[in-house]
């Protein structure tokens, strides 16, 4: 009786292990992305800039211009190539030559004929034409904005 006790026991608890490790979700640290970086180049360099620190990029033919909190650069793709690339959710299009980062927006302005002024945390001012409004006011409602 014992024997078979103790064989049932170890038996219970191997199974009881098995179904908790075949449960177990395994936790997995996430690296930093791609999509956290961008490279540009800068006097014959290439260069990583954080995405997180990019205000506003607009198209500068065949480049685009991505202005950050310190430096422009000149980027050789298209606004929807980077939207696509980098794929971030504080990345909005205002207009068909320009990007946002949602969190360096200050303030907005109506023009009264369905576009607005955006005013960013530098104070460069741009254009939101009326085609990207409904898509804008829903992300700035959803996102503080920086003053």
């Amino acid at each position: 009786f014992k024997q078979h006790f103790v064989e049932t026991l170890l038996i219970y608890g191997a199974t009881l292990v098995f179904l908790n490790f075949k449960n177990r979700k395994i936790e997995v640290r996430p690296e930093k992305s791609q999509s956290d970086f961008t490279t540009v180049v800068k006097d014959k360099k290439n260069i990583q800039i954080k995405v997180e620190e990019i205000l506003f990029i607009q198209t500068d033919r065949p480049y685009i211009a991505i202005h950050t909190t310190q430096n422009c650069f000149l980027k050789s793709t298209t606004l929807k190539q980077f939207l696509t690339n980098v794929n971030h959710p504080n990345f909005l299009q205002i207009h068909k030559s320009a990007i946002i980062n949602v969190h360096y927006v200050k303030s907005y302005t109506s023009r009264q004929n369905g576009d607005y002024d955006i005013l960013m945390s530098n104070g460069t001012t741009l254009r939101l034409s009326r085609t990207y409004a409904k898509a804008f006011k829903q992300k700035i409602n959803s996102t503080p904005l920086s003053l």
